[in-house]
Formats: structure tokens, sequence, C-alpha cells
């Protein structure tokens, strides 16, 4: 086969230049009907089955210990909660909600932290969370109004768990909230569990990378409901989850099941732009 060069440089124009660098591919490839290429691909190429579900090529699961577990045998928690909404959901009220606060600006809105939930205050970094949480838990300890205006509905013991604070800072935030609030709590009312310097996550994961409690909080809970308490404060969440791990951090906070007459509140360092008022949620 003669191959006929072409000189690029005497082409008028670039669409001639390509036309003719076409025309030098195509001389240099064989003919597609030459090689029946126009009757279906390679034999053995495209001709393979799918695969067989049982093979271990298929990913139905993980291993456990050099066993292999199906994604259907992981528990289902969640089924339990499957449920037709009966007819009394339309035309019977709901049981009124009990809050924590009340705003005596407003006294006929409805009332801010409602107990047995979870509500967060999220702020920037040193922007005053733990003092805002200080404060807060005096104001429940005593029953004295929060901030000037946020009456106590609900008095009783509080547990302020802070994470980035040894005793020391502690008793500076609340002898500081008790100087600003005028009161003294009695004592035994406010306990303080100080967690600097101590690896204690709240969430692990477990052998179907779920999220399950960590050993610290199953502890807490315990001394949750053995104490008493009306308000647990835990400053702050955000490396409180499941430890160093970034990509451990990441993972969505479980759902926690309590006591239905505490209001938890936890503390996060938000990411975006700072803000001078603390959110609840």
């Amino acid at each position: 086969m003669t191959v006929k060069p072409i000189d690029f440089r005497a082409a008028p124009a670039t669409t001639t230049k390509r036309r003719a660098l076409g025309r030098g591919l195509d001389a240099l490839l064989p003919s597609p009907t030459a090689n029946g290429w126009q009757a279906g691909p390679p034999p053995g190429r495209f001709d393979e089955e799918a695969p067989d579900p049982s093979s271990s090529r298929v990913d139905n699961g993980r291993e456990r210990g050099g066993e292999r577990i199906s994604a259907s045998e992981a528990p289902q928690p969640w089924a339990s909660r499957l449920m037709p909404a009966p007819v009394e959901w339309y035309t019977t009220p709901p049981p009124k909600r009990t809050w924590l606060l009340r705003d005596k600006r407003h006294p006929k809105r409805r009332g801010v932290l409602p107990l047995g939930k979870v509500g967060q205050f999220i702020a920037a970094g040193g922007i005053g969370k733990t003092t805002t949480g200080a404060q807060l838990a005096v104001a429940v300890a005593t029953g004295t109004p929060w901030l000037g205006c946020f009456e106590v509905a609900s008095a009783g013991r509080v547990l302020f768990v802070v994470g980035e604070e040894d005793v020391e800072e502690c008793q500076r935030k609340l002898y500081q909230a008790a100087q600003v609030a005028g009161v003294i709590p009695e004592a035994g009312r406010t306990v303080v569990l100080p967690l600097t310097g101590i690896h204690a996550p709240m969430i692990a994961l477990d052998e179907y990378r779920r999220t399950i409690d960590a050993p610290f909080l199953s502890w807490l809970r315990e001394q949750v409901l053995e104490g008493d308490y009306r308000l647990v404060i835990i400053d702050r969440t955000t490396h409180r989850r499941l430890g160093s791990s970034r990509r451990a951090r990441a993972s969505l906070p479980r759902r926690r099941r309590r006591s239905s007459r505490i209001t938890r509140i936890r503390f996060r360092a938000g990411t975006g732009k700072s803000t001078r008022r603390p959110v609840a949620g």
C-alpha cells in the first residue's frame, strides 16, 4: 500500500487542511467491511452473561470476620415506627406542650425550649456560648428570669457538661453568671462535668457502620435519669460525637432517647457568618 504524502503548507485554508488529514487517515486505516466489523462486535468481547446474584462479585453486604453479611440481615429499627395515622389525630387536639422558658414580654405566645426535646445554640467560636449556657443554668436552677426576659416555667436541677473547660473555668463562668443574675443557687442544684483533656466520644460505629451510643453516652444517660435533672447542657458537641476522626465527625448525629421531663441543649460552633444572637433549634 502506497501512501501519498500530504503537504499541509500548500492548503489554502483550515478546512482544506482538515479534509486532507482525514483522507490521509482513511488511507492508513483498514476498511471496516474487510474485517467484517459491520457484522457485529468481535466474538468473546461483549457476550458475557450477567453476574449471578449469589456470586462473590456482587456486593450484597460487607465482611464480618470472614463471614458475609447480607444487607437484609442488618437490623431495621425504623420498621416498628411505620404506622397509619388514626382518625383521632385529625379530630382530637394533641397534648399541650410543656416549656422550659417563656417570654414574659409575650405571655400568650408559645414558649421557648420545650421539655423533652433537643435544642441548639449555634454561633461562631468565642462568641459567648459557654457564658450563655452558664447563665441559663443559673436561671433554671434558681427559677429566675434568663437574660432578663425569659421566665423559667419549669425550674429544677441542671447538668452542665463542658467539653473545653477545666474546673476553674467552670467556676469562673458560674460565678459571673450568678453575679449578673444577683442570685445564689442552692448546693447541688447545678452539677458540672468538665471534660477538657478527656477523650469522651458520644457516638460510635457498629459492625454495620451505623451510629450507636458510645460508652460515655450510655454512662451519661444513666446519670441524667438518676439525677432528676430538668435541664442538660452539653457544651459543645462538635468533637464529642465520634472522636477525633474527620470522617466520623461528619456523620449525622443519631436520635437520642431521654426522659420527657428534661430539656437538652447542645452548643455548636457555626461555620458560616458569625452572629451575635444565640439561636435555639
